[in-house]
């Protein structure tokens, strides 16, 4: 089943267009992308020029002011956006590439974020090599990727059905971690704690899960099944109206990592 070209001025009038030969880009999802970078950078700039940033919380009803407030929470807004777009960004890659070259290119493109995570951005937030690795927004968008890899293999309805299962349902597991005496191990915060959970793995060395991948692979998911509403051919206002409308949820971080 193939699915049409989506419309910009380059594809006007484009007769029987071919997946493999799409190149352009749809401009309302960089608009999105770049909107999310900018609040993501107000976020960052107050962790540095806030006098309290670090020894009070924003969100801090008792202590916050309505400014500081709406520059903290606005935020919760960039993370899942890109989670979500890099899966809409994977569908319309898979319009020009063949399912197997789909598979291999999120699998090297996840496992890259990966090793980005330990050896480019821990040592920069760190200042060391190894002693204390926080697994962050790209480790939680790596891993997610590389399970795409597989997932893209499934048919579209399994994908959308487990995505929403996912988004809709991974709450649900919060009960376990409410339970009496449990305590979170390592593979449990990978997969569905996360929040600054810190894990010794050699003497002096430790590994601070803050982004679990399970919720974030189901937003890849929906992001995914969401690729198919821009593959219509469809006029300029209607895409861009549609990109807005569709994406209701808190979205992304840094890049988009599937463009």
């Amino acid at each position: 089943m193939t699915f049409p070209l989506p419309y910009t001025s380059a594809t006007a009038g484009t007769l029987n267009p071919v997946p493999s030969l799409i190149k352009s880009r749809i401009e309302s999802i960089d608009v999105l992308r770049g909107l999310i970078m900018i609040i993501m950078a107000l976020d960052h700039t107050r962790d540095f020029f806030h006098a309290q940033a670090w020894t009070d919380d924003p969100l801090n009803l008792d202590t916050t002011t309505p400014f500081l407030f709406v520059t903290r929470w606005i935020t919760h807004f960039c993370a899942p956006t890109f989670a979500l777009l890099s899966g809409t960004s994977i569908y319309l890659q898979g319009l020009r590439k063949s399912r197997s070259e789909l598979s291999l290119f999120l699998l090297k493109r996840g496992l890259w974020l990966l090793l980005a995570e330990v050896l480019l951005i821990a040592p920069a937030d760190t200042f060391t090599l190894f002693n204390t690795i926080t697994l962050a927004v790209f480790w939680s968008l790596g891993i997610s990727m590389v399970f795409m890899a597989g997932l893209t293999w499934l048919p579209f309805r399994a994908i959308l059905s487990i995505g929403l299962a996912i988004v809709l349902g991974h709450n649900l597991l919060d009960a376990v971690e409410q339970a009496p005496g449990f305590t979170s191990g390592f593979w449990w915060a990978l997969f569905h704690g996360g929040g600054h959970r810190v894990f010794e793995y050699a003497p002096g060395r430790v590994i601070d899960v803050l982004y679990p991948f399970f919720p974030w692979l189901g937003l890849m998911m929906l992001g995914y099944c969401l690729g198919r509403l821009f593959a219509q051919r469809l006029p300029p206002r209607s895409v861009n109206r549609d990109c807005f409308i569709s994406v209701p949820e808190p979205l992304g971080y840094l890049w988009g990592c599937v463009c």
